[in-house]
């Protein structure tokens, strides 16, 4: 019994302490195999999220769809922020939506309309949203340069900028 609880609290510890990061492979539904996150940009071009992501970057990343209204209202408030994020603690805003793969004009056409100046893909794989196994949306996550999840958002609420902004100020450089 006294190696049972010892197991169960190192393994319970070490579950917490560890760092989860944010994912730029994917595993395929069927195979389980190890895949590339296909993404689509605004001008039609495909990127693995693997390739765009830079070393020297922090990101915050918020996954969202079209038909979400808080994800809309959560993306346009992070748009009055993202130019001083980006200049003062090098964080790039990268909205990732989840819309069904068909409604990808709709996404774009969005973007346009909304005159946003942050990165918008579309994963029309749902690769993103299966291995951060997100059920809802939006939720958003900042990352540093380690690609270490520092905070996960679920849902949006009037004050998630100013939280995302304290923890930019105490833990990136």
């Amino acid at each position: 019994m006294k190696y049972l609880i010892f197991s169960f609290l190192f393994l319970f510890t070490n579950g917490m302490t560890a760092q989860d990061l944010f994912p730029t492979k994917g595993h395929h539904s069927v195979t389980d195999a190890e895949v590339d996150i296909l993404l689509t940009g605004t001008s039609g071009e495909t990127v693995f999220l693997d390739d765009y992501i830079k070393p020297d970057k922090n990101y915050l990343y918020s996954i969202w769809a079209t038909w979400c209204g808080p994800c809309v209202t959560e993306l346009k408030a992070f748009q009055k922020h993202h130019k001083k994020w980006l200049e003062e603690y090098n964080v790039e805003l990268i909205a990732i939506s989840i819309d069904k793969p068909n409604d990808v004009n709709k996404i774009f056409d969005m973007y346009e309309s909304k005159g946003w100046d942050f990165t918008v893909f579309h994963d029309a794989m749902g690769y993103t949203a299966r291995e951060l196994e997100i059920f809802g949306i939006p939720q958003s996550f900042l990352v540093n340069k380690n690609g270490e999840i520092l905070k996960r958002t679920k849902g949006y609420k009037v004050s998630l900028p100013d939280i995302y902004e304290r923890i930019m100020k105490e833990e990136l450089d």
